[in-house]
């Protein structure tokens, strides 16, 4: 599997919401910096970690952000990290880590049509 492909399934659930992956780990609540970012979505994940086992990832509606972005870690040794859709940027979730995958995707979906939903305070930054 890519990183692209990974992705697309990730948004087929989630149309607000990405996932960008890293060459080195961060914290919960901390951003990635931009020079560990793999620019080359059409790698496989298996050139990111040569040691990586087969598995899934259960991306449920509920999941927490940094819980999610831990099981990547821990158990395929990818560093991943959850953005959101902001008008025409992509943040990094990384102050709203303790929010679930739905949540995310609201605020996403609120930015992106805020005549559909009802008015709610939105992150302006995400990550320093």
């Amino acid at each position: 599997m890519t990183l692209l492909e990974l992705n697309n399934d990730f948004q087929t659930e989630f149309p607000y919401l990405k996932l960008e992956c890293f060459t080195r780990p961060h914290h919960a609540f901390e951003g990635s910096p931009a020079q560990y970012l793999v620019k080359d979505h059409a790698v496989r994940l298996s050139v990111l970690n040569p040691a990586l086992k087969a598995g899934d990832v259960l991306c449920s509606p509920g999941s927490i952000v940094r819980d999610l972005e831990d099981i990547f870690a821990g158990q395929f040794g990818l560093f991943v990290q959850v953005f959101r859709k902001s008008h025409e940027v992509w943040l990094a979730t990384s102050a709203t880590d303790n929010l679930s995958l739905a949540e995310q995707n609201k605020r996403g979906q609120t930015a992106e049509h805020p005549e559909e939903t009802p008015p709610e305070i939105l992150d302006y930054r995400e990550q320093d």
